[in-house]
Parts: structure tokens; C-alpha cells; sequence
């Protein structure tokens, strides 16, 4: 006698008498009327048990997608590089793009692990339906950030210039920091020259006139209010007004506490011949100078027929610069 093992359930389904084989079911074991063609009847119990053999065995024998169901393929033309997907009958083969429009991924998306879809990005932009404040976010933006002209003006309002509209903030702050230590003014009329000098005078209020010094238009006296190295400067444009000949020489002179001295090396020359026809000097350079310190310039023409310029393109002028 040989017996066989279902290959599925690995337990006794039927058995094969020596020269006498006969195909017989789970049912002719459980029958107890004796009349049982492959197998004596079972009266002991043990019919119950292959009953619930024959179940198990008929569940996993049974095609669909419940439990213990076995799967088949339900689609015609699988590829081997597909992914698989329930079917109501069971699986069916779906290629990359498809498996995208079932989960709702734009093909093309980046969706790997370490980068977020990018497909959605237009909806956390401005106007976007997810849009994203930073108004909430702590810590600095990865890159630079404008700012409005609003938040600059209010900036300098508020803590730079004491509450001044943006116009006058701009102005004082020109007229503070733009020329530290300088001072400038020029001749604003013409004036003929005697045969001695004689004080050069009314001048432009000074368009730069630093806290280090006073500058009194009308007299043309230069004030210096803080001591320290300077650079002094002047510059003069003669004319002949009349006559044949103009030698006419500028000065810049100091006051010594007994009276007006030039100062060494602050000295210009001009000649002409012709009527109107002018010409021009100009000198500098540096000297240390003391709180109170006065000086103005002089000049003179030997004829007595030359003139100062006031032009503007051809102007005459004092200036000086604070260094140290």
C-alpha cells in the first residue's frame, strides 16, 4: 500500500492499494455505513478532522483576492519591470507613470527621500493656495532679503535723525559728515586794487564752514576756532581794467598779535598788458594753526589799474582744510 500527501496542505489526502487504485474523496473516509470503497468507515472522531481538512484545502485551492484566496495575474500583458496592483480578481501590472496618476504624483516629480515633491510648489508661493508666511519663522533667511524703502525711512526717523522727515535727515546729515573740517568761500564782487595792499572783502556766505572756524563775509577775516594742522589755500584771478600795464601780487596774511604779516610762502603774481585781459594764481599748503587765529588776504597792483574777478567761472577764494 502507498499513501500520498497533498502537496499543498502537506497532510494524507488519498491513499493507493496495491493493484487496486481508485479515486475516492474526503467524504467516503467520514462515511460510517460500512460502505466506504477506498477506506474501512471512521468511528472514532477522526472523520471531523479531515472534514475541516477538506475545507482548508478547498479555501486554498480557490482563485480571488479574500483571505487565504490563492492570486492569479488578471492582466494580459505583464511586463517584468512592472509594479502590481489589486485588481477585484487579482493582480494587474502597472508601469511607472501609472503608479504615479494612482497615488496623485505629477510624473517628473522629485519624490525620493531626501527632497520634498516639487511638483506643489506653486501653491506654498505668493498668491498660492498653501501659501507660506516667514512673518512666523525664527532664525535668519537662507538668502538675502530686500527691504522696503518705507522700513528705511522709518529706520533713520526713528533712531538716526530724532524724528525728521526723510528730506531733512538727508540734509543734516550733508551738512554733518559730508565736508568734516572744511571751510570755502568766494569773492562775490569785483574790486580795484590800490598801489598798497589793501584787505580783500565781501565774500559768499561759505557754502562749507565747519565748526572749526568763523568766517566773517563782510571783513573777509578767516577765525580759527580749533587748533590744529591745516591746509590753506587761496586763489585769485587779476583783470586790467584800464591802462597799459597790470602787475598786481595777492597775499595771505596772519595776525601776529601786533598787527598783519604774510604768511611765508602764501603769495600769487599777475601781469597784462590789455584791457580785460586777465590771469589767474593760486597757492596752498600746509600750516599748524591756533585757536584764534586770524587771516584774510591782501593784494595791490603797482600801476593801480588792476582789478579782482568775481566771476563765477573766474572767481577768486579762500579755503581751508582741517588735516590734524
Amino acid at each position: 500500500m502507498a499513501f500520498k500527501v497533498n502537496p499543498i496542505t502537506g497532510k494524507l489526502d488519498y491513499y493507493e492499494a496495491a493493484g487496486e487504485a481508485e479515486a475516492h474523496t474526503i467524504a467516503s473516509h467520514s462515511d460510517t455505513s460500512g460502505t466506504g470503497p477506498e477506506l474501512d468507515e471512521l468511528t472514532d472522531g477522526s472523520e471531523t478532522a479531515l472534514h475541516i481538512h477538506d475545507t482548508v484545502y478547498q479555501a486554498l485551492t480557490t482563485v480571488g483576492i479574500a483571505d487565504n484566496n490563492l492570486v492569479e495575474i488578471d492582466h494580459a500583458a505583464v511586463e517584468a519591470t512592472d509594479y502590481a496592483k489589486f485588481t477585484a480578481n487579482g493582480l494587474e501590472g502597472r508601469e511607472a507613470s501609472e503608479v504615479l496618476s494612482d497615488i496623485g504624483v505629477v510624473s517628473g516629480a522629485d519624490v525620493t527621500g531626501s527632497n520634498a515633491p516639487q511638483a506643489h510648489k506653486g501653491s506654498h508661493e505668493n498668491t498660492g493656495g498653501d501659501e507660506i508666511s516667514v512673518a512666523g519663522l525664527s532664525g535668519l533667511l537662507a538668502d538675502d532679503q530686500h527691504v522696503l524703502d518705507t522700513e528705511v525711512e522709518s529706520v533713520i526717523t526713528a533712531e538716526i535723525v530724532g524724528g525728521q522727515s526723510i528730506d531733512n535727515a538727508i540734509d543734516a546729515l550733508i551738512s554733518t559728515h559730508a565736508t568734516p573740517n572744511l571751510f570755502y568761500s568766494y569773492k562775490t564782487s569785483q574790486q580795484t586794487l590800490g598801489t598798497s595792499y589793501a584787505d580783500i572783502t565781501g565774500y559768499a556766505s561759505s557754502p562749507y564752514d565747519d565748526s572749526a572756524y568763523s568766517f566773517n563775509t563782510t571783513t573777509g577775516i578767516l577765525t580759527i576756532d580749533t587748533a590744529g594742522i591745516f591746509l590753506l589755500g587761496f586763489g585769485v584771478f587779476f583783470n586790467l581794467g584800464s591802462g597799459t600795464r597790470m602787475h598786481a601780487y595777492a597775499q595771505l596774511h596772519i595776525d601776529t598779535g601786533s598787527g598783519y604779516a604774510v604768511i611765508p610762502g602764501m603769495s600769487v603774481a599777475g601781469y597784462g598788458r590789455t584791457v580785460d585781459e586777465g590771469t589767474s594764481g593760486a597757492c596752498v599748503r600746509p600750516i599748524a594753526l591756533s585757536s584764534g587765529d586770524l587771516i584774510k588776504m591782501l593784494a595791490l597792483d603797482i600801476g593801480g589799474d588792476g582789478e579782482i574777478n568775481s566771476d563765477a567761472e573766474d572767481g577768486t577764494y579762500i579755503w581751508a582744510h582741517k588735516i590734524g
